[in-house]
């Protein structure tokens, strides 16, 4: 299973916290199709003394032998870790990833998994260490480009065709989920910082839908799981209602009211007929397709008598057998009773079935086939 960005995960979930359950998948939906708006964050990472501060500095414009200025929501301060604003790509930022080493147990301070893109920057040839940093972050599912910095000694002796040639013979070679390997986008700098610039403008649509899919799934589900502790609320409330209910009101009355408290928590949570229809429609699948991944008891209107026999208790033995005294107990009456435990435990199942279905509904909806 492929990591999940925490960051991109809490921001999604603030975006569809706004609407309700059912109003999730055209929220998702949108931020898809335009993705401008979501973050994007770029790691530089290297060995120290591979100019990574240089790069940062150059890609926001300003020259290397400057302190970058560009933290962004603070003072003008000394370099930190980040974030960086990147001018040529709307809420994207990059972060210098400090500390990284030649041992492979220095790889997993870096959190790799918080990251979108990653810059890899290496001045000589690719070593182990960056084998091994380009394996981590492949098994994270995000994409490098490998920067080759630090060239302009060889530059004075070398053209840069004869320059790009020897680079690719030396580069890295990641590892595929298929089990091959492909090799890094390569970029020298100086030469190719303006098709560095132009790539990161260009691919930042991409990898923001990429990070916005991987973390649907979390997302889904921390928002299901909230509504579900919202219903849960409402069923001890519904319970409590229909058990004082019976003192007053007709037994069909209070079954009744308990079908609409159902029906309620199918609309909550967006598993009501015309929901799924929207839903279906929103994400171009067949209602039939959403509808399959629906598995509870409380998904369609229940029979009156069925419910009744979830939420009341029997006779109790006493009682029942009081009945059958001659004289005495002929014609004593076992009056069905409703049970507050009983009736609880019931709304409690349809909230959690519900929900589980309601999840699972959402990601047959949002995740691609």
């Amino acid at each position: 299973m492929v990591p999940v960005s925490q960051r991109k995960v809490k921001e999604l979930y603030e975006i569809c916290q706004s609407g309700s359950l059912s109003e999730a998948p055209s929220i998702i939906r949108a931020a898809l199709e335009d993705p401008t708006d979501l973050r994007l964050d770029v790691a530089v990472v290297g060995e120290d003394g591979c100019d990574k501060s240089c790069l940062i500095n150059t890609l926001q414009g300003e020259s290397c032998g400057e302190p970058s200025m560009a933290l962004v929501g603070g003072a003008q301060t000394p370099r930190k870790a980040g974030p960086y604003q990147l001018p040529t790509a709307p809420q994207s930022f990059l972060w210098d990833l400090a500390g990284w080493g030649a041992a492979g147990e220095d790889i997993w301070p870096l959190d790799l998994g918080r990251y979108d893109l990653f810059l890899l920057v290496a001045p000589e040839q690719c070593k182990d260490a960056h084998s091994r940093l380009a394996r981590a972050i492949a098994s994270e599912g995000k994409e490098i480009f490998l920067i080759r910095s630090k060239i302009e000694a060889k530059a004075q002796t070398d053209s840069q065709e004869e320059l790009q040639e020897g680079v690719q013979a030396s580069s890295l070679v990641v590892p595929q989920e298929d089990g091959a390997g492909c090799s890094p986008r390569v970029f020298l700098v100086p030469y190719d910082l303006p098709i560095l610039q132009k790539a990161l403008q260009r691919g930042a649509h991409g990898w923001k839908r990429q990070a916005l899919r991987r973390a649907i799934p979390a997302v889904v589900s921390h928002l299901v799981r909230q509504k579900a502790q919202e219903l849960m609320k409402d069923a001890w409330g519904e319970a409590l209602r229909a058990c004082l209910s019976c003192l007053d009101k007709p037994l069909a009355t209070v079954v009744k009211n308990l079908l609409v408290a159902i029906a309620s928590f199918r609309l909550e949570l967006g598993l009501d007929e015309t929901s799924l229809e929207c839903t279906a429609q929103v994400v171009g699948k067949a209602a039939s397709v959403l509808e399959a991944e629906t598995h509870s008891l409380f998904i369609r209107p229940m029979a009156p008598n069925t419910l009744l026999g979830l939420i009341t208790k029997p006779p109790s033995l006493g009682s029942w057998a009081w009945s059958y005294v001659p004289y005495f107990g002929w014609g004593a009456k076992s009056e069905t009773q409703v049970s507050f435990e009983a009736t609880y435990k019931t709304l409690q199942r349809a909230v959690v079935e519900l929900s589980e279905d309601a999840e699972r509904v959402l990601r047959r909806a949002l995740v691609e086939d």
